[in-house]
């Protein structure tokens, strides 16, 4: 499994539009937990990552206290592991985990 917490850069917004569009580059944490092993594998372990993400989108404003938005991430995770194998011995590697995440969300402004 794994988490991931992601902080954007925020670009300057101006709420006089009601459609806004975001670009925001930022930095993703990657950890990694419970790391289940399969037969023959043993003392499995995924190194946490830190790396780039992206982040594109929008908010539409409805009126004055109503937002719906939505919007698309990238992160860029390329991490270390290594593991113990039965007959192999030790192996290790890379492994490249480039997931995209997609929200939507409704914002109400008080």
């Amino acid at each position: 499994m794994a988490a991931a917490a992601n902080a954007y850069a925020a670009v300057p917004s101006h709420r006089f539009r009601r459609l806004q569009a975001l670009c925001r580059p930022g930095i993703d944490y990657s950890l990694f937990y419970n790391q289940s092993e399969k037969s023959g594998f043993h003392n499995l372990d995924v190194d946490n990552h830190v790396g780039a993400a992206l982040q594109v989108g929008f908010d539409y404003m409805v009126d004055e206290h109503w937002d719906v938005n939505f919007n698309v991430k990238k992160s860029f995770v390329e991490t270390d592991w290594k593991a113990d194998h039965d007959f192999l011995g030790p192996l290790s590697g890379k492994a490249k985990i480039d997931p995209w995440l997609i929200g939507a969300g409704v914002t109400y402004r008080f």
